[in-house]
């Protein structure tokens, strides 16, 4: 299928190439974000209140997926990944959920009250209750495992991502020359790039020329 938006006409070609050069890919977020909402709906409206929304969000899903395939945003394989980002989503929210029973809305306050009220008793309770959970892993089972994978590859993460945005490093890393000679005030070097082989002369005491 020629994809509407990109080829219709060399006019309307060039409008969308300059507002969204072609650069949507693998997973759709077109998709990810309302069908996340779809999910959320079908999960926790246990009284069907939002029922009608949540034909609407569904309409709207529907729709969005044929527009962006019609138009050559999207391919279909990435409406898949879209929805498994999604289902992924409100999964390991559901696993945070005992955050929430603390942060809920509706017992907040009283919360925040009793800690100004009575510090000393509430900072026992916190600390025993890091203490419990500290004990679980010098006998981790696969949960506390989890936990740890899940940290050990976000502080790896978090550490590439700054060498990345923080170093003149460029991320497909640096391509050493294949050869260097050096005498006085000159510097040449061998490249050896994908075009072809390259004979560069560097003025060491001026290395911009």
């Amino acid at each position: 299928m020629i994809p509407l938006a990109y080829n219709l006409t060399p006019e309307i070609n060039d409008w969308f190439t300059r507002i969204d050069p072609f650069t949507n890919g693998m997973p759709s977020l077109h998709i990810a974000f309302p069908f996340s909402v779809w999910l959320c709906l079908m999960r926790y409206d246990q009284d069907k209140r939002w029922e009608r929304y949540r034909k609407i969000v569904a309409i709207f899903i529907l729709l969005t997926a044929f527009s962006i395939i019609y138009l050559g945003i999207h391919w279909f394989s990435d409406i898949i990944g879209g929805m498994v980002v999604a289902f992924l989503a409100v999964h390991l929210s559901e696993k945070s959920q005992f955050v929430w029973n603390y942060l809920d809305e509706r017992t907040i306050n009283s919360r925040i009250s009793a800690l100004l009220s009575n510090p000393n008793k509430s900072f026992a309770i916190i600390k025993n209750r890091i203490k419990q959970s500290s004990l679980k892993f010098k006998k981790p089972g696969s949960s506390e495992t989890t936990a740890l994978i899940i940290g050990l590859l976000f502080v790896v993460g978090a550490t590439v991502t700054w060498d990345l945005t923080h170093q003149a490093l460029p991320a497909k890393g640096v391509e050493l020359p294949v050869e260097v000679k050096a005498s006085g005030e000159w510097m040449v070097t061998l490249d050896n790039h994908s075009d072809g082989i390259r004979l560069i002369v560097h003025e060491i005491s001026n290395l911009e020329n």
